[in-house]
C-alpha cells in the first residue's frame, strides 16, 4: 500500500490521454504523440492497448474484439509497430492476425470500422441461446428436432422476434474472440509490458518521474480502490464487511469510509450514500467527518442516521424498508451541479488533508 504499482503509475499518467483520441481525431492525436521521445511513444501506444482491451478484467482473456470497435483501434497500425519494436512476440503475432481479418487495407476510420461490428454482447446472446432453449431442454426430440428447433432459435435471435439481441455476432467479431485466446490474458500484457519498462534504462527513468508527478489526489484515490478491494470481496454481506473494515489499521479505515461518503454523494446526493451499499458504514462516515473537519457533512450524516430505528441497520435491505428518501435530500440539498461539485470538493479536500497529515499516500 506504500508504493503504486507500475502499471497504476501508467494508467494514471497515460491513462485519460487515450480519451483524446475521440475529442481530437486520429491527426490531431498522433501529431500530439509524435513529440514524445520514441520510447515514451512507444509506451503510451502500449498503455491504450492495454485499456482498451479490457485491463481492469486482469484474469480474463484480453478482448481484440472489444479493442477493434472502439474508436482508439484507428490507431491499430501504430499499436501493432510499438507491439514489434517493444518485443512481445505473442501479443504482436496475434494482433497482426486480428488485423488481417478486416482484408486489405485495415480501416482506420471509425465508420468504416463499425460496419464489421453487430455490437452485440456475446455472452448475452449465448444466454440469449440458452433462455430460447430452455423448454425445449427435457423434451423427448430426435437428433433432427432438435436440429430443426436450434436453426429456428438462431433464426429468431437474428431477426430479434425472440429478444432484445438485434441480430448474432458477424463471423470477424467470432474470428476476433477466437484470436484473444492467442493474444493471451491481460495479465500477461501487463507483465510483458512491465518487463519492457524494466529492461529499458530510458523507461524506467521516464516511469519514474511519472510517479513524481502524480498528483495527491490521485495517490488518495488509488489507495481507497485498494482498500475497497479488500472490504468488497465476492458478495459477502454488511456484517462481513464491517468485519474486514475492522481488521485495517483504523486510518485506512477512516480514509475508505470517507471515500465510499463523498463519491456516494457526487453520484447522487445524501440519498444515494445511505441508499447504496456504502450506507452501511454512515456510523464510521459520521465520525470520520467530524475529525477530519468537515462538519456539514457529520451533522447531515448524523441526522440522516437519525431517520432510521435504533440499532442503526447496516444492510440494505433493512435500510430499504424506510421510506426517507426526500427527508435525506434535504438534509445535504443542492440546488445544481455545481452546488454539488462545490459540496464534494469541500469532502474531498478534508479527506485529502487527512490522508497527508497521516502519511497514507504511496509513492
Amino acid at each position: 500500500m506504500k508504493t503504486i504499482p507500475v502499471w497504476q503509475v501508467l494508467r494514471m499518467s497515460m491513462g485519460m490521454e487515450t480519451w483524446h483520441i475521440m475529442t481530437d481525431g486520429r491527426e490531431k492525436y498522433l501529431a500530439s504523440i509524435d513529440v514524445l521521445p520514441a520510447k515514451v511513444r512507444r509506451l503510451r501506444l502500449l498503455v491504450e492497448l492495454m485499456l482498451a482491451t479490457g485491463y481492469v478484467y486482469d484474469q480474463e482473456v484480453a478482448s481484440l474484439r472489444t479493442f477493434f470497435s472502439l474508436p482508439v483501434a484507428t490507431m491499430a497500425p501504430q499499436i501493432l509497430t510499438a507491439l514489434k519494436e517493444a518485443g512481445l512476440k505473442q501479443q504482436g503475432d496475434a494482433f497482426d492476425v486480428a488485423m488481417a481479418l478486416f482484408g486489405k487495407g485495415y480501416p482506420i476510420d471509425d465508420t468504416t470500422r463499425s460496419g464489421f461490428f453487430t455490437q452485440t454482447d456475446l455472452k448475452r446472446y449465448v444466454d440469449e441461446f440458452e433462455n430460447a432453449m430452455a423448454p425445449f431442454k427435457n423434451s423427448p426430440m430426435d437428433d433432427a428436432e432438435r436440429s430443426r428447433v436450434i436453426a429456428l432459435t438462431v433464426d429468431r435471435l437474428a431477426t430479434g422476434l425472440h429478444s432484445n439481441v438485434p441480430q448474432p455476432p458477424t463471423k470477424i467479431e467470432i474470428a476476433l474472440e477466437a484470436m484473444s485466446s492467442r493474444f493471451g490474458t491481460n495479465r500477461e500484457l501487463k507483465r510483458a509490458i512491465e518487463a519492457y519498462i524494466v529492461s529499458d534504462p530510458e523507461l524506467t527513468a521516464a516511469v519514474a518521474d511519472m510517479r513524481a508527478k502524480l498528483a495527491d489526489a490521485d495517490r488518495m484515490c488509488y489507495v481507497a480502490l485498494e482498500l475497497a478491494k479488500v472490504m468488497y470481496q465476492s458478495t459477502e454481506d454488511a456484517h462481513t464487511r464491517h468485519a474486514r473494515l475492522a481488521q485495517m489499521p483504523v486510518p485506512y479505515q477512516k480514509l475508505l469510509v470517507l471515500q465510499l461518503f463523498y463519491g456516494a454523494v457526487a453520484n447522487g446526493g445524501l440519498e444515494n450514500f445511505f441508499e447504496s451499499t456504502s450506507g452501511a458504514f454512515a456510523e464510521e462516515a459520521a465520525a470520520a467527518s467530524r475529525e477530519v473537519g468537515a462538519l456539514a457533512a457529520a451533522e447531515a450524516v448524523g441526522r440522516g442516521i437519525a431517520l432510521y430505528p435504533k440499532p442503526y441497520p447496516v444492510t440494505k435491505t433493512e435500510r430499504e424498508r424506510y421510506v426517507v428518501t426526500a427527508k435525506l435530500a434535504a438534509l445535504l440539498p443542492a440546488r445544481s451541479q455545481e452546488e454539488r461539485e462545490a459540496q464534494v470538493a469541500v469532502f474531498h479536500d478534508a479527506t485529502l488533508k487527512f490522508a497527508r497529515d497521516n502519511g497514507l499516500l504511496p509513492q
